[in-house]
């Protein structure tokens, strides 16, 4: 029988996300991991919600990007591997806080 699994971490907060690269890239890998526990096994055109890419800022699951990056020129690429304009930024931080890549 095998023992069951126990997480002994705490996701940090989005202060210490926006503050940290160490912990947007933590949290990152918590939506991964937790992504792929949701949809194990689940066809793709069946999960109510995918992967898409960090935020610069917070490191949340996100399909948005800064604007100023994309006039700057700047790409990304998706976790599928789709390139995507400007740098990703959620909505979150769009709002109330500042792109780390470029700063607006």
């Amino acid at each position: 029988m095998q023992a069951p699994t126990i997480d002994t971490f705490t996701l940090p907060t989005l202060a210490q996300r926006r503050n940290e690269r160490a912990a947007r890239v933590a949290y990152w890998s918590w939506v991964l991991t937790e992504h792929a526990r949701q949809f194990q096994g689940v066809p793709f055109e069946l999960q109510d919600w995918r992967v898409i890419a960090a935020c610069v800022s917070c490191g949340a699951n996100t399909g948005n990007w800064c604007d100023t990056c994309e006039l700057q020129g700047r790409h990304f690429y998706a976790s599928w591997g789709q390139q995507l304009v400007g740098s990703p930024l959620c909505t979150r931080c769009e709002a109330d806080h500042v792109c780390l890549v470029c700063g607006a």
